[in-house]
């Protein structure tokens, strides 16, 4: 694994990885990654390429779910997504609910780290770069003791998210978007564990990446205001995302109570059916 790779350090400063980290829940952040994650999901295969440019599913309106997006200088070379399980589901649902229904019924939280994307022209420093993605994800999920997370990967990437992160399979292959992809899992302590033991190459960069407490290559954006209804709604509509999220919207205003309703969304004939956005 080429985890050595990286840019020389700055003169008088931390070291300077691969890339810098946004973690964001701002719009003009998000829509950012949707198009990393859209052009890496239609170059893998995984999706067609869609007129927005972006990939848009109903998970991600979660609240709570946070973006990573790796930039090198002006540009954008990686992204990632952090989201908490809700009525919207989780990602992996498409190819493992039995697994994920049976975490559920433990009855800790649970998160996805998924959307993962590396931009083509830098796979040769992609070890690093999902490494800082993955280690950004760990950092929120410090914020979330009891917590666990949940990955799907390539079974060539088990060893890596094993070694780094300390991922366990409880899932075997199956398909997931056409490869065969596993199902990982692991939590606050047991990453943790893995920052304290250092003992291989993997571990020491996984310690300096989680160390200050505030790193100089990520920037932390959260807070911001809840997302235009208008270009959600375009690109719900535009996936085939909203016949389902009908079937949700009663469920999920009364469970969560915070549902924003500012704009409709119209029928094929104009009437007004419900309405999307979040907040």
């Amino acid at each position: 694994m080429a985890l050595s790779v990286r840019a020389e350090p700055e003169q008088g400063s931390e070291r300077q990885w691969a890339a810098r980290l946004i973690l964001s829940d701002r719009w003009e952040d998000v829509a950012e990654a949707l198009g990393v994650v859209h052009d890496g999901f239609v170059q893998a295969g995984y999706m067609p390429r869609m007129p927005s440019g972006r990939r848009m599913i109903l998970p991600y309106l979660a609240e709570g779910t946070a973006f990573f997006v790796a930039r090198r200088g002006e540009r954008t070379v990686g992204a990632a997504a952090l989201i908490p399980d809700s009525v919207f589901g989780l990602p992996a649902d498409r190819g493992f609910v039995e697994e994920i229904d049976a975490l559920r019924a433990e009855g800790r939280p649970i998160l996805e780290c998924g959307s993962l994307v590396v931009a083509a022209a830098w796979r040769r420093q992609s070890a690093l770069i999902v490494a800082q993605l993955m280690a950004g994800a760990a950092r929120v999920l410090a914020e979330h003791p009891e917590a666990r997370v949940v990955v799907s990967v390539a079974p060539s990437a088990e060893r890596f998210y094993g070694t780094l992160f300390g991922f366990r399979r409880i899932a075997e292959p199956r398909p997931l978007f056409g490869p065969p992809a596993l199902l990982l899992e692991t939590d606050n302590a047991r990453v943790q564990e893995n920052v304290s033991r250092g003992g291989t190459a993997p571990q020491r960069l996984l310690a300096e990446l989680m160390d200050p407490a505030r790193p100089h290559w990520l920037e932390d954006r959260r807070g911001g205001e809840p997302w235009p209804t208008g270009p959600v709604t375009e690109l719900l509509a535009e996936q085939g995302c909203l016949e389902p999220l009908f079937g949700q919207l009663g469920a999920l205003s009364r469970r969560l109570g915070w549902w924003p309703m500012p704009a409709p969304v119209l029928a094929a004939d104009g009437a007004p059916i419900a309405s999307v956005g979040r907040g």
